[in-house]
């Protein structure tokens, strides 16, 4: 089963109830990693991949901020924000992360292993850490004919690159 760590920044009581009702993959809140409000962002990652789950923020800068500070290989980053990058309450943060557990009914069963996904209400964006650079690899729209099958494969490839178990 999949593990997800919530950061500062998603770690909404009711984001997690859901997640722990749908019973697909594990989540930690962010009071688990006992680390202080102010740790730095790399090293709340860097703890994440300690405990070998991936991190669940919804800090939209998270991949761009920290890009060259995200080692290869990881664990994985789901960023859930807005098309608009406007503010995100809980409610949308849910809200969000329901639009693609719909669209990507399969999402617990693929590892987000060395990929960065950048969820919205409409699309996917999917980066990968290169060379200590977030790099773009698609946007994968929710109403797209073939664009879920094509994230599989690019979730799936990515994830081939590296074993971050060895």
């Amino acid at each position: 089963m999949l593990a997800y760590q919530l950061d500062r920044c998603s770690d909404y009581p009711a984001l997690c109830k859901k997640c722990i009702e749908q019973g697909l993959a594990k989540i930690f809140r962010f009071s688990v990693l006992k680390t202080p409000d102010t740790t730095p962002d790399p090293d709340l990652f860097s703890s994440c991949q300690q405990f070998g789950r991936a991190l669940l923020t919804t800090d939209g800068t998270f991949h761009t901020d920290n890009e060259n500070k995200i080692p290869e290989p990881h664990h994985g980053i789901v960023i859930v924000n807005t098309v608009a990058h406007k503010p995100l309450t809980s409610k949308m943060a849910i809200s969000t992360l329901a639009k693609f557990k719909d669209y990507f009914a399969d999402w617990h069963l693929v590892s987000p292993t060395n990929s960065i996904l950048y969820l919205t209400e409409e699309w996917v964006d999917l980066y990968r850490i290169m060379k200590g650079r977030a790099r773009w690899q698609g946007r994968f729209h929710f109403h797209e004919s073939g664009s879920k099958e094509r994230l599989d494969e690019a979730l799936r490839s990515i994830g081939a690159t590296w074993d971050v178990a060895g």
